[in-house]
């Protein structure tokens, strides 16, 4: 698995949605024009393995953007380090919204050295945490990550 420059549109497209309609079925969504429209204005990154885009990530506005197809979730751990440096290098500190009730991504975030703010966010029908992440709070485990309940 390595990183690149870009990420395939349509890949993190149609995670984006499976995602949303998961997480926040209410949530109106773009179109695919117009999601293609908003990251050219956005730099980005790809999650690649054996050439395909499996993930990808988008900073906007000190925001950070985390996407990953289901079947690499917890795959991806060697290129965490490099794409959150490459993330933090663009907005230190960011921040991101996370669904209340995933608690893999709350371990994830927490294990990394991500502040809450303890904020929750009413978004569609559910509640997001908002975080931050910081250069000088990051912990990158020698071995990867691996989620826990």
């Amino acid at each position: 698995m390595y990183i690149k420059d870009g990420f395939d549109y349509v890949v993190i497209y149609e995670e984006e949605i499976r995602f949303n309609r998961q997480y926040f079925p209410e949530l109106k969504l773009p179109s695919f024009e117009d999601f293609v429209s908003f990251c050219d204005n956005c730099p980005t990154l790809g999650l690649m393995s054996e050439g395909v885009c499996v993930g990808g990530m988008l900073v906007h506005d000190k925001h950070l953007h985390l996407m990953i197809c289901e079947s690499f979730r917890g795959r991806w751990a060697l290129l965490w380090p490099a794409s959150f440096k490459w993330a933090l290098a663009i907005s230190d500190p960011l921040y991101a919204l996370m669904p209340v009730r995933n608690q893999k991504i709350i371990n994830f975030i927490k294990s990394i050295g991500g502040h809450f703010e303890n904020e929750e966010i009413a978004y569609g029908c559910l509640l997001s945490h908002r975080f931050s992440l910081e250069t000088k709070n990051m912990k990158y485990p020698k071995h990867g990550w691996r989620a826990t309940k």
